[in-house]
């Protein structure tokens, strides 16, 4: 990435990062500072919180043991009562006069130099406004060896302010003394400290923040040199290079080095690849003079050699020509003789199975002739079953109509009964039913033989018409016996007629395979000739190929050494 950014961008990166830096230094050297000062304001509290403690505890305990001491003596524990209220009454510490001692029996008050009244009251209920029973806190605290309790109470003039106290036994009684001070004193203090020092981190800071900027001031206008001395360095380099390239390509031209820096040995080392260049390029352009030299003899050359390639070339097409047209002529021959054979073949071939065809066409004549001598007596046959049948049929004919003759006498018969049964009376019914069904019995018979007569009349038309269709049958039958014999008759001469066509085709067909052998081998012999002068041609073709593929190189070595030197003349050597 930075390999996109100039030098000069890159220089006034660091000197903003070296700002940076300084900006970050100051700000965390002020805070730095205000975490000491607050930390020292802390133990400095501490410090006064504990010189407060010690002195309170140091005082309590000296004044209590005096009280001992004093009231060893006295008899009575009023008077002892008397005598403690008496001493510690106007006994008062601090600037501000605000501390005093008190005396408890338990809970029970004994001395009170603030408040007369409570002396002598049971304070065990008294709390302040956090609810802390200081009474009965300093009461343990006093019977555990002594003690401190932090509770808040009113201080005159300023309200409730935050106390300590601290309560211990006085020795040979049961009575304890307390003490306590206001610890707004410590508050006064720390804020008088706090504000020192602020103050003093004030006036660092701003010293600080000056001095920084006095020295970043000097390490950005060192920083700048640098930088201009730098870019002034590399801007020479970057000038003779830029003239070198984009001017008239002077390779005589060196830098002037003014300086014993990297910038100078930079320079030193640019003057020597300069001479070398020159040197180098010095040697290519000769070499490409001469190079340019024998690219024109090389096409020189390549020309005579293309030109002879050529006419080499076009001679040997010419007989190629020649003799692709008598391989070409000897393979239309060899076509004409090979499909002539292939005819012939198939000549003899449907010669021979004319020749089968014909003798199976002899046989199924002869068996049609046997079929047709067999059908015309199977007809005649078959005339003479039919004939007979229609003599049957007049016969059953005649049957039937003496049928229906006795059939009508019958039903006259029946007639005349009827008459008498009826003449008879009572006498003739049963006559005159018998009568009734031989009636109809002679009804029946004669619709009967009616029916059988109009069958055996329609068995007696087609009978004749049979007759007849046979006799025509029998005609035509004779006619086809008559036209297989004709056809057997041919038939036996087309055969004999084949089998000498058969023998002459296949004599022919042998005299082809001979004449399409030796077309073969004048093929064969053609065609080995015209491989040898495509090879031939092949290989003038591949010389003038050649040829015209060192003339085309000759021409772009030319053309490259033209470009060449003109590419080297940008250059002044």
């Amino acid at each position: 990435m930075l390999n996109r950014i100039s030098v000069r961008s890159r220089l006034l990166l660091v000197a903003c990062l070296i700002m940076a830096l300084f900006a970050e230094m100051s700000y965390f050297g002020e805070q730095n500072g205000r975490n000491a000062a607050e930390i020292g304001l802390r133990l400095s509290t501490e410090r006064m919180l504990h010189d407060q403690k010690e002195k309170l505890q140091v005082a309590s305990h000296t004044l209590a043991e005096a009280l001992g001491e004093h009231i060893r003596g006295v008899n009575t524990k009023d008077e002892r009562i008397a005598e403690i209220r008496r001493l510690i009454d106007g006994i008062r510490f601090e600037d501000d006069r605000s501390g005093y001692y008190y005396v408890y029996d338990g809970t029970t008050n004994v001395a009170l130099p603030t408040n007369h009244s409570l002396q002598g009251t049971d304070l065990s209920d008294m709390t302040d406004v956090n609810g802390v029973p200081l009474v009965v806190d300093l009461n343990d605290a006093a019977n555990q060896g002594g003690g401190f309790v932090q509770y808040v109470w009113d201080k005159p003039g300023h309200g409730p302010t935050a106390k300590l106290g601290y309560a211990e036994l006085i020795p040979g009684t049961t009575m304890w003394l307390g003490a306590g001070v206001y610890l707004d004193n410590i508050d006064e203090q720390q804020a008088l400290i706090h504000a020192e020092l602020e103050q003093s981190l004030s006036s660092n800071a701003w010293s600080m923040r000056l001095i920084s900027t006095l020295i970043f001031i000097a390490i950005l206008a060192t920083s700048l040199w640098v930088a201009w001395g730098l870019l002034r360095s590399i801007k020479m380099v970057t000038q003779s290079l830029h003239d070198i390239a984009d001017g008239e390509g002077d390779l005589t031209k060196r830098i002037e080095i003014h300086s014993q820096d990297e910038f100078g040995e930079l320079a030193g080392w640019f003057n020597r690849f300069m001479d070398k260049l020159h040197q180098v390029v010095s040697t290519i352009v000769n070499n490409v003079t001469r190079l340019d030299q024998e690219a024109r003899s090389l096409s020189g050359v390549a020309d005579d050699l293309a030109s002879h390639a050529k006419n080499s070339n076009r001679r040997t097409n010419d007989v190629n020509s020649s003799t692709q047209e008598m391989s070409q002529n000897i393979s239309r021959i060899a076509s004409a003789v090979e499909q002539s054979r292939n005819n012939i073949a198939t000549v003899a071939t449907a010669a021979e199975e004319m020749t089968a065809t014909i003798g199976s066409i002899a046989e199924s004549t002869s068996e049609a002739t046997d079929v047709s001598m067999r059908a015309v007596d199977q007809t005649k046959s078959t005339w003479q079953r039919i004939h007979h049948l229609g003599s049957r049929a007049d016969a059953i004919d005649e049957v039937t109509e003496v049928i229906t003759e006795i059939s009508e006498q019958i039903n006259l018969l029946s007639l005349n009964a009827t008459i008498e049964a009826a003449r008879s009376g009572e006498a003739g019914k049963g006559f005159a039913v018998v009568a009734s069904e031989i009636k109809d019995l002679a009804k029946q018979t004669a619709d009967a033989t009616l029916d059988i007569r109009e069958k055996i009349t329609d068995v007696q038309t087609n009978t004749n018409n049979a007759v007849t269709d046979i006799e025509a049958i029998t005609a035509v039958i004779e006619n086809v016996n008559a036209i297989v014999a004709s056809i057997t008759a041919a038939v036996g001469e087309q055969s004999k007629a084949a089998q000498e066509i058969a023998l002459n085709i296949g004599q022919a067909a042998h005299g082809m395979d001979e004449i399409n052998q030796s077309i073969n081998e004048v093929s064969t012999a053609s065609t080995s000739i015209s491989g040898d002068i495509a090879a031939v041609s092949q290989s003038s073709g591949d010389l003038s190929g050649c040829s015209e593929k060192v003339d085309h190189s000759s021409d772009d070595l030319k053309e490259f050494s033209a470009q060449l030197l003109q590419t080297l003349s940008t250059f002044r050597v």
